[in-house]
Formats: structure tokens, sequence, C-alpha cells
């Protein structure tokens, strides 16, 4: 397994605690929000959204070394980039079941740092 999804970042940081616990204050408050954008938007069929914020998402949850979630926001991405959306919402399900485990591990790694 690695190192936890806290241990990768705080050593991306270089072990600053400060900005390690700013990070991981700014992920939980905006990772959530994308999530739902990106649900929207899978809905509404809107491919365009979708890839936009499946590629933004990808690119944080990848400071956390979260390799089940950066690998299924990028396949919504490439799914959306293609125009095809079709499974877009068993792979936003996928999505937000890692997610969820993720947000679980970082604020589990918050308390204990």
């Amino acid at each position: 397994m690695g190192m936890g999804p806290c241990a990768a970042l705080l050593d991306r940081v270089g072990g600053d605690e400060q900005i390690f616990l700013e990070l991981c204050d700014a992920f939980l408050d905006d990772a959530p929000r994308r999530l739902e954008a990106i649900r929207a938007a899978v809905l509404a069929g809107d491919a365009r959204t979708v890839q936009r914020e499946a590629h933004a998402y990808k690119g944080s949850a990848g400071a956390f070394d979260a390799l089940a979630v950066v690998a299924t926001a990028r396949e919504l991405e490439q799914r959306a980039a293609a125009g095809d959306l079709s499974g877009g919402h068993e792979l936003w399900v996928r999505l937000e079941l890692h997610s969820r485990e993720l947000f679980e591990a970082v604020r589990a790694g918050k308390e204990r740092g």
C-alpha cells in the first residue's frame, strides 16, 4: 500500500505541518463541491464540464497519491473528452466511493498530525 495519503502529501511539502494542514483543509473543502459538479454535469450530459472538473479533481487528489481516485477521474475525463458519457454515472459512483475513503484518510491524518 505504501504511504498513506497524508504521509505522501506531508513528504511533498517537505514536512511543513502548517502547509500540510492548509492543503488538507482546502482539499476537504473543495473536493466535495467538485464531486457534486461532476455528478451534475454527468446527469446533464455536459461532457465538457465533466472533462474540466474531472481533470481538476484528478490533480488535487494526485497530491495525496490517491491512485484509485486519480485513475477513476482520469477515466471519466478521457471518456468525456471523447464525448462519451455512457457509463458516466457508474464511474461517478466509483469515484465517490474512493473519494469518501480518501476524505476519511485525510481527516484521520490531520487528527494524527
